[in-house]
């Protein structure tokens, strides 16, 4: 159906200062309401400058099948419209006034009595005699429908314009407080949750030297930073002397490289020493850094936690150093009590069987040919044993000349009484390592090389020391046999590889093994130079 004619030019002005007074007033009907409200109010408006008897407006579900019921005028509600709030209504099942969602082109009909193929009105609705209705596309598909109807003349393109503006007017203020309340509920959240894991957050601009922070920053660092936009120095006041200039030099190697930093780092307040984790990065852009973005997280209890931990590990290497050097000790009594003790007592059994041997002689007496040799022997073999026995409980080189040389002479004995070659690497290693730790190494090195000998069938065991990190040191034993299963590393049942973890676990260092079949087994080593002690 065709609008009625033009209205004269100066109607045309004065209808386009009304609508340009009514988009400007849109926004400003949104303050203090609710969404419907809002709409409401909106479409009061429209209805008025249409100088209709109805409004109305309604979303669209975006498969564009189905007509969500939204709101009417009050007017519309209270004179002739009890349709039900807030429910849906599909778009197949809706009249003519529902076309401009079918058509997505603004509908007018000036006689909708006589109108064909008119379908239907949700249950309730108003009484229509005539009808604009326009359709709001948004990222193309139609998410609006808005109408006015029932004047008393017949609606023109002035009344089709103005609705189609303020209908657009409208969405476009809804959808922009949808998203502010989007924004505002993260803010929101965002609080909350930097409230429970006190963290806070600032920004800072290179060009204007402007810091933005987030309100839960005034907790960590006071409000004396959070209540302004304060200089970026304002954020380094509340450190230590020393935590100060760590933390202007990673911000300025941010700022001149883009570097991002992580710090742990400490603040005093009137509550007293805190520490704050505080993280970094920058924005960058060809020209340069322009900016920086910062996280800062309150981890005193951690800090508190961690130290009590180490504390506790501190004590339990001063203790597993006393108890291996309780152990040694031990070792090192029974060693002289085998040397000593039962040593001399076969001496002396040794120095009466030759007394025996001469008054033997002497009497013409004929013994068992070779008894009393074969006893002599037995002792001698005997005395033999035990001082093995001692020298491997207690290695008296490693005390009076160190590890190296330690290692050096055993590992040439082991080469005497094994069929395997032993090669050390790092015999110039000279850094003077605690007791208890010099002890263990040595401990885990007999161990690797009794159990090469025992399951590696190979020919060469390779052992090498090395310096790391300026304060640690490694040892890897390595051997060329067949090799074992990397499960059977971990099993519980391997006794001995448990044994010599602990050993190095005792003084603090720590012990792993590498292994596949074919290609021999590495046990590799780290200790710390630094005593337990200290």
């Amino acid at each position: 159906m065709t609008p009625s004619d033009s209205p004269s030019l100066q109607q045309a002005l004065d209808a386009a200062r009304t609508r340009t007074a009514a988009l400007l007033e849109i926004p400003r009907l949104y303050r203090g309401c609710t969404e419907a409200e809002f709409l409401q109010r909106c479409m009061e408006l429209v209805e008025r400058l249409t100088e209709s008897r109805i409004a109305f407006v309604h979303f669209i579900h975006s498969d564009e099948n189905e007509i969500e019921l939204v709101t009417w005028s009050r007017r519309t509600l209270e004179e002739s419209c009890t349709a039900v709030h807030d429910s849906h209504y599909p778009v197949s099942e809706a009249g003519i006034w529902a076309n401009a969602v079918r058509t997505r082109r603004p509908f007018v009909c000036d006689d909708y009595a006589a109108y064909p193929e008119k379908h239907g009105l949700p249950e309730g609705h108003a009484h229509l005699k005539r009808l604009i209705s326009v359709p709001v596309l948004w990222k193309g598909r139609v998410v609006m429908l808005a109408g006015v109807g029932n004047k008393e003349t017949s609606y023109d393109a002035s009344d089709v314009e103005t609705v189609e503006l303020l209908a657009q007017q409208i969405w476009q203020v809804a959808q922009l407080q949808r998203e502010r309340s989007q924004v505002d509920v993260r803010d929101a959240l965002l609080d909350e949750i930097g409230q429970l894991g006190r963290v806070g957050g600032w920004s800072w601009t290179v060009e204007t030297g402007q810091l933005h922070v987030t309100p839960n920053l005034d907790a960590l660092l006071g409000p004396h930073v959070a209540s302004k936009e304060a200089e970026l120095a304002a954020l380094l006041e509340r450190h230590p002397a020393r935590d100060r200039e760590v933390h202007r030099t990673a911000i300025a190697e941010a700022l001149a490289n883009g570097t991002p930093y992580d710090l742990t780092l400490r603040v005093e307040d009137e509550g007293g020493l805190r520490w704050l984790r505080c993280t970094v990065e920058a924005h960058s852009t060809p020209g340069g850094v322009t900016g920086l973005t910062g996280a800062v997280q309150d981890v005193t209890r951690l800090q508190e936690v961690n130290e009590k931990l180490r504390r506790m590990q501190n004590s339990q290497l001063r203790m597993a150093s006393r108890s291996v050097a309780i152990r040694e000790q031990e070792r090192s009594f029974l060693a002289r009590e085998l040397h000593d003790g039962v040593g001399q007592l076969l001496t002396a059994i040794r120095m009466d069987l030759a007394l025996l041997d001469h008054e033997v002689d002497d009497e013409k007496v004929d013994p068992e040919p070779g008894t009393l040799g074969s006893v002599g022997r037995l002792v001698d073999d005997s005395l033999a044993m035990i001082q093995d026995i001692a020298a491997r409980m207690r290695e008296p080189i490693l005390d009076d000349l160190g590890l190296v040389a330690a290692l050096t002479s055993y590992l040439r004995e082991f080469e005497i009484r094994s069929s395997f070659r032993c090669v050390l690497t790092g015999a110039d290693f000279d850094r003077p390592l605690p007791p208890p730790t010099a002890l263990a190494v040595f401990r885990i090195v007999q161990e690797a090389l009794t159990n090469a000998v025992r399951h590696s069938r190979g020919s060469r065991i390779d052992v090498r020391l090395a310096l790391v990190a300026s304060s640690d040191l490694l040892l890897e034993v390595e051997d060329n046999g067949v090799g074992v299963d990397p499960a059977a590393v971990h099993a519980p049942t391997s006794i001995g590889l448990q044994a010599m973890r602990e050993r190095a676990r005792d003084v603090g260092g720590l012990l792993e093994f590498s292994s596949s079949p074919g290609r021999g087994t590495v046990v590799r080593g780290r200790f710390h130079l630094i005593d337990a002690k200290t």
